[in-house]
């Protein structure tokens, strides 16, 4: 454990932030899906699809989104963000909400997936959509890793495994 946490430690920032992004992203979606699934598949299993996946969404949604927005901001080089920015994270939830809800009951409804996999699908294309969406508007000027500097400090990753393996 030891080298790993050294690891971590040596890789360059823009990396670290990666990871952590990665790693709160992780946190909430797995939030999300355990409270839709209890909604949508528990507690409202007995109503109108439309209704328990649009109530399933919200609630889920609302609470992964809180614990997505206090670990996301951490992971962030430049953690003084604006009062606005958490203003603007929600707008966007909003959005991805409806988004999500929308997309979950076309699945459902015209393919009859179950709720589950449908919202599994849709949640998979929305989170390249809204990460894109957070980047350039939620978190400008603090947004985490880009591709293009992921790939420029594959090599100096690269170099710090192998000092650390010596």
């Amino acid at each position: 454990m030891k080298k790993l946490i050294n690891f971590f430690g040596k890789l360059p920032q823009k990396i670290q932030e990666f990871i952590l992004y990665c790693g709160a992203s992780f946190t909430a979606m797995t939030a999300d899906f355990v409270i839709f699934i209890l909604f949508a598949e528990i507690i409202l299993r007995n109503t109108n699809a439309t209704f328990s996946i649009y109530v399933a969404t919200i609630i889920s949604r609302l609470t992964s989104s809180t614990i997505n927005f206090f670990l996301s901001k951490k992971a962030f080089k430049n953690r003084n963000l604006k009062s606005t920015a958490i203003i603007k994270f929600y707008i966007v939830i909003v959005i991805q909400m409806l988004a999500s809800s929308w997309l979950v009951t076309r699945f459902y409804e015209n393919t009859y997936l179950p709720k589950t996999v449908a919202k599994c699908i849709s949640d998979t294309i929305l989170y390249f959509v809204f990460y894109f969406i957070n980047s350039k508007f939620v978190f400008k000027g603090n947004k985490p890793l880009e591709w293009a500097d992921y790939i420029e400090n594959i090599d100096e990753a690269t170099k710090v495994g192998k000092d650390i393996d010596n």
